[in-house]
């Protein structure tokens, strides 16, 4: 990194180090010279570190070689499928910004400069600059990278936990759902099901997740061997669940009674999940997300809201509705 000293004839002493390179030093006239000075030279060292490769196999562990370990480990293999899929997106750009740096050089500076940085700076290919979630994401799998690395002895630490990056803005597409537009949701369930001659399935899935908690895709996944209304519970095996651990939904009586139909409607045509739609496939999970925006503009709910807004809705209600602490 650079430091700076004023000398007594006014001028500017930069000094330049970093580990791994000769130290650089120069005199300028103005504070403003020896920064420029200083901003080029410390860009080329992490240049010439960003371009380190592995020689052979035998080589330093590079970004690439890296991947290639954790996409074929069980850290990776017992994610959720669309997990597995979001972060093999992700190693595209990942992989083609850091795929041939060696681990060890991976640092805080490099990866705002020639990762995070270029990536905010890159165009979709539908001419748009690459989202802040995108490159949330993107950063997301570099975390896990250096996570898998610690646990296997292949790194120091993770430069990537406690650190706050220059990140460009995420969209913001979510809002709260008052109890009154919950009503109304509910309310244009129940007639968007009888107007478009569908299954009943909206509404029954709208009752449960507002009521739950639970993921919209974890419940539209629900199998009826999980269901038990003797117990009042649905018991999600480890792969229903994305966090891949198993869990325990309770149900309430007059969820019981309200779920009664639905599980017997699927029982009846012989879908396999509670939630259900048609398919040329045969009775796949429910697809919920285009009756979602239908009813949301029949209730007048803002678009902003997304299906998973009714489970960040529950949460936000228990923190202001209840007293409980973060853990419970």
């Amino acid at each position: 990194m650079a430091s700076f000293q004023t000398l007594p004839s006014g001028s500017t002493r930069v000094f330049v180090r970093r580990t791994g390179h000769q130290d650089q030093r120069k005199t300028f006239k103005t504070y403003e010279e020896a920064k420029a000075w200083a901003d080029r030279v410390e860009a080329a060292m992490l240049t010439r570190t960003a371009q380190a490769v592995a020689t052979s196999t035998q080589g330093p562990l590079t970004m690439r070689g890296l991947w290639e370990l954790y996409k074929n480990a069980p850290a990776f293999k017992n994610k959720a499928p669309s997990t597995r899929s979001r972060e093999e997106d992700a190693s595209v750009a990942v992989l083609r910004l850091l795929g041939d740096t060696v681990l060890s050089n991976v640092d805080v500076p490099l990866v705002q400069t020639f990762f995070i940085d270029v990536r905010a700076g890159e165009k979709t290919v539908r001419g748009k600059p690459v989202s802040g979630d995108t490159l949330r994401l993107e950063k997301a799998l570099l975390s896990s990278l250096f996570s898998f690395a610690l646990k296997r002895d292949y790194c120091k630490h993770n430069p990537m936990v406690g650190t706050k990056f220059d990140m460009p803005k995420k969209g913001v597409r979510e809002a709260r759902i008052s109890f009154e537009q919950e009503i109304a949701l509910k309310q244009a369930a129940a007639v968007y099901v009888e107007h478009h001659r569908t299954n009943q399935t909206l509404f029954f899935w709208l009752n449960f997740t507002f009521d739950t908690g639970s993921r919209p895709g974890e419940s539209a996944r629900i199998e009826l061997s999980w269901v038990n209304f003797a117990k009042q519970e649905i018991v999600m095996p480890r792969a229903g669940h994305k966090t891949r651990q198993p869990r325990i939904i309770i149900l309430d009586e007059r969820l019981c009674t309200i779920l009664q139909p639905q599980y017997d409607q699927a029982k009846k045509v012989g879908s396999k999940f509670l939630f259900f739609s048609k398919s040329k496939y045969g009775y796949v999970p429910y697809a919920y997300y285009h009756p979602w925006r239908a009813i949301c503009k029949m209730a007048g709910v803002p678009a902003e809201a997304v299906p998973h807004s009714t489970r960040h809705e529950f949460i936000s209600r228990l923190f202001e509705l209840t007293d409980m602490s973060d853990s419970q």
